[in-house]
């Protein structure tokens, strides 16, 4: 059995999700506590609330579930000759 190279995607994906999987999780646990106002400094030394973490993200989560639906009802329309 070959084993093949991993896909640059599948990769790229893994390394992201093991970059904004814990600050994520940091974002979670603070809002949990009630502490969503509070800021952490980011790389550029500005200061970003948590919450606005959380909002950052279920905004990219929908768009991706959207392109996600977009995509499927494609392939059904091509597939059925529409």
């Amino acid at each position: 059995m070959k084993i093949t190279k991993p896909k640059r995607a599948i990769v790229i994906g893994m390394l992201m999700a093991m970059v904004i999987g814990p600050l994520l999780v940091t974002a979670v646990i603070e809002v949990l506590h009630n502490k969503g106002s509070e800021q952490y400094q980011n790389v550029y030394g500005l200061g970003i609330a948590w919450s606005s973490l959380l909002i950052l993200a279920a905004v990219f989560v929908g768009a991706f579930l959207v392109a996600l639906i977009a995509r499927a009802i494609y392939f059904w329309r091509v597939n059925r000759g529409l």
